[in-house]
């Protein structure tokens, strides 16, 4: 089972993309994608407000809500990946993104309807977690 028409990804995919939802084995695919399908289904009812992806990595789920959220941010640790979606949204009013270390900054400051953070956690190590659980506290 693949994603649903209402959670197809329509940019470029990234890495996260093609190595999780375009996977080969249909587990991986369901499991990643129903998991994205899930999220979808609970940030729904906040469509219009803006969104903050803490921890977007390739900005698969970014991709996936911009029709609901048209005003949202993705942040990841990785400068890399945010030059890698700024490249692959290029075309995408009002999808932006930038380092977490940004988050600090005053217009950041409970300006966000919704905030996601999927697939973050398990990457971080022990005692980066305590940083990652106070930047999304505040």
């Amino acid at each position: 089972m693949g994603l649903t028409q209402s959670t197809t990804v329509s940019i470029q995919p990234g890495h996260y993309a093609e190595k999780q939802l375009f996977s080969r084995s249909g587990l991986v695919r369901f499991s990643h994608g129903s998991r994205f399908r899930l999220a979808r289904e609970l940030v729904a009812p906040f469509a219009g407000g803006r969104l903050l992806d803490y921890g977007c990595g390739d900005g698969t789920f970014l991709d996936l809500v911009k029709d609901l959220f048209p005003g949202a941010l993705g942040a990841d640790v990785d400068r890399e990946q945010i030059a890698d979606c700024e490249r692959r949204f290029a075309g995408c009013d009002g999808i932006h993104f930038l380092p977490t270390d940004r988050l600090v900054d005053p217009e950041h400051q409970d300006a966000y309807t919704v905030v996601t953070c999927m697939e973050v956690l398990e990457h971080c190590q022990t005692m980066c977690s305590g940083t990652c659980w106070s930047e999304l506290r505040a």
